[in-house]
């Protein structure tokens, strides 16, 4: 699992605050070896690459060969290579995410998504979208929850 919310990241704070001694953002900028920058969460069979300091979008543009290099790597090592990416209808979801980050599964949350975002949000990602995750559903039989994060 890769965060590449470079502007924004949260993976750190929603693994409790967890001290990320070298991140993806360290990897990508060649200050570390890209196995350097993951970890095991919990258990051996997840894997996971946050970002330790968030980037400008200046900086990533002048580091995206070196993600393009980061994910070849993750790719050789991992059965599966999950992008958390930035959102779709963000500045930060520029020319680089639209062509790598395929196919996609778009995560809706309810009460917080706007029907017009949503899709705005499958005309950009177009053929590329393989499916739509809905988050924090409200159940109409009884007003539990379902799902969760962001």
């Amino acid at each position: 699992l890769v965060e590449l919310n470079f502007a924004r990241p949260r993976f750190s704070n929603a693994l409790g605050g967890l001290q990320i001694q070298f991140g993806i953002d360290c990897a990508i900028r060649r200050l570390t070896k890209p196995e350097d920058a993951v970890f095991s969460i919990g258990n051996e069979l997840l894997s996971v690459s946050a970002v330790k300091n968030a980037m400008r979008m200046g900086e990533l543009k002048q580091h995206l060969p070196q993600l393009g290099t980061f994910l070849k790597w993750s790719g050789n090592n991992f059965d599966w290579l999950i992008l958390d990416c930035p959102p779709v209808l963000s500045f930060a979801w520029n020319e680089w995410f639209r062509v790598c980050a395929r196919p996609a599964l778009l995560v809706v949350r309810e009460h917080h998504t706007p029907a017009v975002h949503v899709r705005q949000a499958t005309s950009r990602l177009g053929a590329g979208l393989k499916g739509v995750l809905l988050n924090d559903v409200v159940n109409a039989g009884n007003s539990e929850r379902t799902g969760g994060g962001d």
